[in-house]
């Protein structure tokens, strides 16, 4: 064994470290053979002594080690021959193993031999009992058929089958057999299960079609069994029918559709309930939806004749005809009778059964199918959707439009009725009037709420509010608005009775305005329990309805409304048929995403940006002096009508480039009548707001016609356009092919342009001068910046440029303020083009999405105190996206915008400097459709002030 050298100690390296040399290294002797002075040999032999001392020390330690390493080598010899024990008993241990494996091998492959012994034996034991099996089936099914045990028949073919189909190594003589003895089988119980029907067994059919599963035609069985169900409903109906035809010639008394549609309802949902556990044999959960749409047919085509012969008995066409005649004679002489509202309540009560029954009964048959778990994802949506589509559906709708009119009348007559007898009641502090109106009210509002129609609920309360706010109001007013009243007090003899006389006036007021609060609170709880709300101005924002005779989503939170703006992958326009029928099939509401877009990018340049503006300000500014001026003149107008014809010209001038004062005058008139159409009741009968603007509309359209006709015409001609305006642009557009606009389209997209662009204005200037009015202090800062603004003009400048308009700040937050209060676009409609999930809910494929901005503008979640006017709000306020639209947004915003409030501010501009307007009828009541507009159309004076 050879040992390492010692370690060198500490003081052997100190001591190296002093000396010139390094002691015991070849270097260090051959430096010393070269040394010849005396005094350095002997230095170095003093360190070489002393490195000698050191190195006997370390000598000395390590010797003393000795003992110590030899008790420890001694220790490790042992342990080594106790190794050598251990390795010897580990290999044996192996050995012992390994052996062991090869015995485990050996008795896993003979285990799994027995296994598979054992199978084959099992499978041959099978095969023979299936041989065996198959024989017997075979012999079952002649032996059968000829006892007519049909059911045993059955059972032996589909055993057959089973067996077959897993060994598959029938003989063809006995597959033959068999199949042979199937088909007769098949042919019997299709033979005999049109007899049961023709027969009308009941039981034989049951019979027969319990055989149509184990002969695997399940799919034919759930199809003749649902046929054989919609015949005996058919049957049943069709009696009923024809007894409830001849009650109407016989005996009128013993009428009753209410009873005649319940039946078909009741068979139907019977017709479900009591055969749902056949129908899941035969077709699964699949088979009740698909019993559930078959027997829609039925109620479509049943109910809907049931409902139109109703519509018949009662002449409710005539009678709405009478109605509307009674009212245009009654604004004309005042002096035509009208039906008898006793009977109309009649048929209201009539009517409200009906559309009851059959929101029951398809809420039902709905819930029926959402309750199921294991039915295909693609049948519940169709399914549900015939529902709501049907003919049934269309025939309720339009049955809802005569409830609307009857309802109308009913509560308008009986309201002027109360208001007309009313007298003195012994023992109490009002007259009659003030119990009798809120009675009909109240029994009106619970009637319609009831419909569980959004339509005929918003037309019940708009009568209400109309009566409320207008005949009811002035009724109040009557007694305290007497001349001299203060001054027949003290007359002789009639002093107490003239006392009792305005207490009670005064009493009617306050027991009216405590009567209409509970009415309100008692419609909003009948709301609330009616319609299912998924939530109501919360989280999410989002609550479902019937409206305009579609399923329908309104929405009410900002993230919502921005996602379905923005989301045009998922969402398309959605507005109503009869929208689309008046503004034009053709227009912006009407066309697909990818021509709106063109159509857009080609109208908005010519009347936003600057260059455009610049262009037309000092025309608007021209006319809008013209107009203040003359209207300061005139004494009483209507201010609305004015704003409108003022509005109308400036779109006109830059659409058409017209000012012929005949054909203005025309055109703004039929774009009124075709206003108020744009969301009235589709009720096509002459004399109602839908009726005239489909005629107002062909009207506009035969105008537009002819004056597209004459520039196409004066553009041909060599310097015939002098200059161009919107029409010319549209004339000259083309699409990628090269396709042009046809008349139409330039028709449509025209309507839409002078509609819009002159009634936005128009409305929001009015609803400002109004505003200003009424707040003097706003007044008064708007006309300060309007005086700085003139009065830092450039000298020599006439008129407001561009500069001038981005300089009025405040007058900016007064119009944004108006925007938001009045929320002239209250609302707007998009329709979802696939399934869509926001927030764990979905919202299916043709919903209808309404969008209700004015739920937006007035949260006060977004603003503080909403219904307050108060233009600093936005001094620092900087609205969230999606809670300010007043113009809409995404793809589908107001391409006039710009346009819109470049001419609201030059007019107030002008207003506040040197106008007021005076109204004579500052608490008018408002009314809400088509837009927010005082009853009176502002009607009072423009004054001009003194400076």
């Amino acid at each position: 064994m050879t040992s390492s050298p010692p370690p060198i100690s500490p003081d052997s390296e100190q001591l190296n470290s002093s000396s010139s040399i390094q002691f015991g290294t070849p270097e260090a002797l051959t430096h010393v053979q070269t040394l010849t002075d005396v005094g350095t040999m002997t230095r170095l032999l003093h360190e070489c002594i002393a490195y000698q001392r050191n190195l006997d020390l370390q000598l000395e330690n390590i010797l003393s080690l000795r003992p110590d390493l030899d008790k420890h080598l001694t220790f490790l010899q042992k342990s080594a021959d106790v190794l050598e024990i251990v390795k010897a008993e580990s290999d044996h241990m192996l050995l012992n193993v390994d052996s062991t494996c090869v015995l485990a091998d050996q008795v896993s492959g003979k285990v799994r031999e027995l296994d598979l012994a054992q199978s084959r034996v099992n499978e041959t034991l099978d095969r023979i009992d299936a041989i065996v099996e198959r024989s017997n089936c075979i012999d079952g099914v002649q032996k059968a058929l000829e006892s007519e045990d049909f059911e045993s028949a059955a059972s032996f073919v589909q055993t057959f089958v089973k067996i077959d189909a897993k060994y598959k190594d029938s003989g063809s003589e006995q597959r033959e057999m068999l199949f042979d003895a199937k088909k007769r089988l098949e042919a019997i119980v299709r033979r005999r299960l049109a007899a049961a029907v023709d027969q009308r067994d009941h039981a034989g059919v049951l019979r027969f079609i319990r055989l149509y599963s184990p002969l695997a035609l399940e799919e034919e069985g759930l199809q003749a069994y649902v046929s054989y169900l919609k015949k005996v409903i058919s049957v049943r109906s069709k009696v009923e029918f024809e007894q409830l035809v001849e009650f109407m010639e016989v005996n009128q008394s013993q009428v009753n559709f209410v009873a005649c549609l319940t039946n078909l309802f009741k068979d139907i949902v019977l017709a479900i309930e009591e055969n749902e556990e056949i129908l899941k044999s035969l077709c699964g959960e699949d088979g009740i939806v698909y019993a559930i749409c078959e027997l829609q047919e039925e109620c479509d085509s049943r109910g809907s004749m049931i409902l139109k012969k109703y519509m018949e008995f009662r002449k409710l066409s005539k009678l709405t005809s009478e109605i509307n005649s009674y009212k245009n004679e009654m604004l004309s002489s005042g002096e035509e009778e009208g039906p008898d509202p006793r009977e109309i309540e009649l048929f209201l009560e009539e009517i409200l059964s009906l559309t009851q029954l059959g929101e029951d009964y398809t809420g039902y048959m709905v819930s029926k199918i959402k309750g199921l778990n294991h039915v295909d994802p693609e049948l519940t949506p169709r399914a549900t959707k015939a529902f709501r589509s049907g003919n049934f559906s269309k025939v309720i709708q339009d049955i809802t439009s005569y409830y609307v009119i009857l309802e109308g009348f009913f509560m308008v007559e009986n309201v002027r009725k109360a208001i007309k007898i009313d007298e003195h009641v012994m023992d109490s502090l009002t007259t009659s009037m003030v119990d009798d109106v809120f009675y009909v009210l109240q029994s009106c509002c619970r009637r319609s709420i009831s419909t569980s129609n959004i339509n005929s609920v918003i037309a019940a309360l708009s009568s209400a509010v109309s009566l409320l706010g207008g005949e009811y109001n002035d009724a109040l007013q009557q007694k305290m608005r007497e001349p001299n009243l203060g001054g027949k007090l003290f007359l002789g003899g009639v002093v107490q009775k003239t006392g009792v006389d305005i207490a009670t006036a005064l009493n009617n007021i306050d027991v009216s305005s405590e009567y209409a609060l509970k009415l309100r609170h008692e419609i909003e709880e009948q709301c609330a329990e009616c319609y299912v709300l998924i939530t109501v101005y919360g989280p999410n924002g989002i609550y479902k309805s019937m409206m305009f005779g579609s399923p329908s989503i309104i929405v009410t939170v900002p993230e919502v409304v921005r996602k379905v703006l923005l989301d045009d992958d998922s969402f398309k326009h959605g507005w109503p048929n009869s929208t689309i029928e008046i503004a034009g099939r053709k227009s912006f509401i009407g066309i697909s995403y990818e021509e709106h877009k063109r159509l857009r990018r080609l109208t908005k340049t010519p009347i936003n940006g600057h260059e455009a503006l610049s262009i037309y300000i000092r025309y608007i500014e021209t006319n809008v002096v013209s107009a203040l001026e003359k209207w300061s003149k005139m004494g009483r107008i209507e201010f609305l009508t004015e704003l409108r014809r003022l509005t109308f010209k400036i779109i006109m001038y830059i659409f058409l480039s017209s000012e012929i004062e005949h054909l203005l005058e025309a055109l703004e008139k039929e774009c009124t009548i075709l206003n108020y159409g744009l969301r009235a009741m589709a009720i096509n009968i002459p004399g109602f707001a839908y009726c005239e603007a489909l005629k107002a509309r062909r009207r506009l359209a035969t105008i537009l016609d002819r004056t597209i006709n004459e520039r196409r015409k004066k553009r041909e001609t060599p310097l015939g356009i002098t200059r161009k305006d919107m029409l010319d642009l549209l004339l000259e557009c083309e699409d990628d092919n090269g396709r042009r606009l046809d008349n139409e389209e330039i028709i449509d997209t025209l309507i839409a342009y002078l509609n819009a662009g002159h009634e936005s204005s128009g409305h929001i200037t009015m609803w400002a001068s109004i505003f200003l009015q009424a707040h003097p202090e706003v007044f008064k800062t708007a006309k300060e910046e309007q005086e700085r603004i003139v009065k830092n003009m450039p000298a020599g400048q006439n008129g407001l440029t561009l500069n001038e308009y981005r300089q009025m700040e405040y007058l900016s937050k007064v119009i944004d303020e108006t925007l938001r209060v009045v929320s002239f676009s209250f609302m707007t409609f998009r329709e979802a083009k696939k399934d869509v999930e926001f927030k764990g809910y979905v919202i299916p494929k043709g919903w209808k999405i309404l969008l209700w901005y004015r739920s937006l503008h007035h949260n006060p979640e977004n603003y503080p105190q909403p219904k307050e006017f108060n233009p600093s709000r936005w001094d620092v306020y900087v609205p969230k996206p999606g809670t300010f639209l007043p113009f809409g947004g995404g793809s589908r915003l107001c391409p006039g915008n710009d346009l819109a409030k470049l001419e609201i501010s030059i007019f107030l501009h002008h207003f506040l400097l040197k106008y007021k307007l005076e109204r004579e009828n500052p608490g008018c009541p408002v009314r809400y459709l088509p837009h927010p507009r005082p009853k009176d159309n502002c009607l009072g004076r423009v004054v001009e002030v003194s400076k």
